[in-house]
């Protein structure tokens, strides 16, 4: 009973101490953990009207912030608790892809993997949480973005780890490598490392499919039934034509970034690029809200057997194809924003 009366005696000192200074006590972990069990998530939009879309973006990004500051709440005033790595996870995640703070989530974990005696279950999360911001930092390199993704690979972990590094890696060659070479390289090393799994192997050899139609008549590619509209559409085809295919119209999956990248490349190649669209569903429902978002190039409607899979077998919602002037595939990528870097290296091998 004496030693649990002098160690209430310290407590009790040391928050009359921290008190003095005119600070508050830490909260206890458990305190800080209810409250972060208890910040409500919302699943979906209740609406696909912009107001309703809205709303939901405020509610995530709230819901984000608000477990963000919990997260490094505990970090700060209980870095031994067991639940850390996990809590860190989510903010780290929340920071990345919620609330745009990914270049922030990259130095806090650089700093962070830098300190001595760093617990390993907290290493791993900030190995794995610097992979995926790196990808999402459009400043960073491919070189730098690659470097994490080796490091979150090398380590020991289980499923969920391999389907986080797996995603990684495909993700890396969809939004950010335009050069066919470099893509088989890297997707065949996923298909080797992963060969049966969701986020690894599997996309990845559907990519490596769609990087077989290389070299081909784009036309080929296409339905009997659109041949006509694209052969109208792609006349007197400039330097290059980007073809644009989309699954749907999902207004809170990034397709207003995805247009602005390909406005941006408009501006900077001018006459020299051409842009046409293909839709995978009713282009009657779709095209008013891809007007209205910007999309002023010619657009038809594609029809797939799986409605909720991309056209010509690629594993996401959006594609793009490179064609040159005699409307030859020569490249695809799966990223408006890759796309200038591919049509830079095909002037360079024209150029050499």
């Amino acid at each position: 009973m004496r030693v649990l009366d002098v160690s209430a005696r310290l407590s009790a000192l040391v928050a009359f101490a921290v008190a003095a200074h005119g600070q508050a006590a830490p909260r206890s972990a458990k305190t800080i953990l209810r409250d972060f069990d208890r910040v409500a998530m919302p699943s979906m939009s209740d609406g696909s009207d912009p107001e309703s879309v809205r709303r939901f973006r405020d509610a995530i990004d709230a819901g984000c912030t608000r477990k963000a500051e919990l997260a490094a709440e505990l970090q700060r005033c209980h870095p031994d608790h067991a639940r850390l790595p996990a809590v860190l996870a989510i903010r780290w995640a929340g920071m990345t892809n919620a609330l745009g703070k990914a270049a922030a989530v990259a130095q806090e974990v650089e700093a962070l993997l830098q300190q001595q005696g760093l617990r390993d279950d907290v290493r791993t999360q900030a190995v794995l949480a610097l992979a995926r911001a790196r990808l999402a930092v459009p400043t960073c390199t491919n070189e730098a973005r690659l470097e994490a993704i080796e490091q979150a690979m090398a380590l020991d972990g289980g499923r969920d780890h391999a389907d986080f590094t797996a995603a990684c890696l495909v993700d890396f060659v969809e939004q950010h490598v335009a050069d066919p070479t470099t893509q088989r390289a890297l997707l065949e090393t996923a298909v080797r490392h992963w060969p049966d799994n969701a986020y690894g192997g599997r996309p990845a050899r559907r990519w490596l499919h769609v990087l077989g139609m290389l070299g081909t008549p784009f036309v080929d590619q296409l339905p009997a039934e659109k041949r006509d509209w694209f052969t109208v559409a792609a006349a007197d085809a400039p330097e290059f034509t980007v073809v644009q295919v989309w699954t749907g119209w999902i207004a809170n999956d990034g397709v207003d970034e995805q247009i602005e990248a390909l406005l941006a490349l408009r501006r900077e190649f001018g006459t020299s690029v051409r842009l046409l669209g293909l839709l995978n569903g009713d282009l009657e429902d779709r095209l008013p809200a891809a007007q209205a978002a910007g999309v002023d190039w010619p657009q038809t409607d594609i029809r797939d057997p799986e409605p909720m899979t991309c056209p010509f077998g690629a594993p996401k919602s959006r594609l793009y194809f490179v064609l040159d002037r005699d409307l030859t595939i020569a490249g695809v990528v799966g990223h408006a924003a890759a796309v200038p870097a591919r049509l830079h290296q095909l002037r360079s091998a024209v150029v050499r």
